[in-house]
């Protein structure tokens, strides 16, 4: 009866997994329904949307997509999260995330996915925001009415200028709600991505297994643990009795 006792004890506390990491997800393209276009500017143009993350737990941004079409010139772009001022707005410091600028083709016209994996503050602002020089195109956006797809930023686009962090970014706000066609992944902190988190069935709290590895290890000295006590058991028992 101890040793399944003991068994049942080794198997809960190994393999009782919280399943899959809750997500938080921000998303307007449900509410996409016009575009704004940018012209073939020498010295770039900026454009992106101001976000928060969508709770205090859930601050891992895991993903981002977005969708734009180049109507002139070869595509060349580069993606970026930075900390937004919303009271200036400009840019409240460095990118906390960047791709390398990108060539494409003439007539492009596809949703681009992004991994930022970077963890965000749940009390600032941010902008993820696009970079393109040299090519003409289009960008998708959300609403055109009086409502509202995201009350949490807008959409914000910077003319002819190679530095992110200049003054003059301007929003549509004043003609109604404008937000970025786009949408943003977050999961908590607490566990970032290709984390297994276990249930100690005594306790009830978690135990964070960052790697298979370490879970293999985890495994093995429970087991070890368990079998020393059962091998001690038994020798004090043929002790007893000779």
């Amino acid at each position: 009866m101890k040793k399944t006792r003991l068994g049942l004890a080794i198997c809960a506390l190994v393999f009782t997994a919280t399943g899959a990491q809750a997500q938080q997800a921000i998303d307007t393209y449900g509410s996409a329904n016009w575009g704004s276009s940018w012209g073939t500017y020498s010295s770039g143009y900026y454009f992106g949307q101001t976000f928060s993350t969508p709770d205090a737990t859930n601050t891992f941004l895991q993903s981002l997509d977005a969708s734009w079409w180049v109507t002139g010139g070869d595509l060349s772009f580069q993606a970026a999260v930075s900390p937004w001022d919303a009271s200036t707005g400009t840019l409240g410091g460095s990118a906390l995330w960047s791709t390398t600028g990108t060539s494409g083709t003439t007539s492009a016209d596809a949703l681009r996915s992004f991994s930022p994996g970077v963890n965000l503050s749940p009390t600032n602002d941010y902008i993820f925001y696009l970079y393109t020089q040299g090519s003409a195109g289009q960008t998708l956006l959300a609403n055109g009415g009086t409502s509202d797809a995201y009350s949490g930023g807008a959409f914000h686009y910077l003319n002819g200028s190679s530095n992110p962090s200049s003054t003059g970014w301007s929003s549509y706000e004043s003609y109604g709600p404008r937000d970025l066609a786009f949408s943003a992944q977050f999961v908590s902190a607490e566990a970032p991505t290709g984390e297994v988190v276990l249930k100690d069935p005594t306790t009830g709290g978690d135990v964070s297994v960052p790697e298979p590895t370490s879970v293999l290890l985890l495994i093995t000295g429970v087991l070890g643990m368990g079998a020393t006590a059962l091998l001690r058991r038994g020798n004090g028992a043929s002790s007893l009795g000779s």
